[in-house]
């Protein structure tokens, strides 16, 4: 049994470790532009860390999970093409 706790603890730690490491990424490249590509994925990130963890509604969850897949990706492709060539 995972508490809503214990799911938030594990999108935090996974987004907070993912982030600093494309942060740490950004600042090598010197293009923080990366981060703004990133942001669609993060929400995939935690629907799925979310839908894995959490307990119940396993059909409508994984219906919610998949429109925020679909959405974060579309998100950083978007961003992604429109930022193509400006680094």
């Amino acid at each position: 049994m995972n508490s809503a706790l214990s799911v938030y603890s594990w999108n935090l730690a996974t987004i907070l470790a993912i982030m600093v490491c494309l942060w740490a990424y950004s600042l090598l490249k010197k293009d923080a532009s990366i981060a703004d590509i990133c942001w669609g994925l993060g929400f995939a990130i935690i629907a799925w860390i979310t839908y894995a963890r959490a307990e119940g509604f396993e059909g409508r969850g994984f219906v919610l999970t998949l429109l925020t897949s679909l959405w974060g990706l579309r998100l950083a492709v978007h961003i992604g093409w429109r930022n193509r060539g400006k680094a």
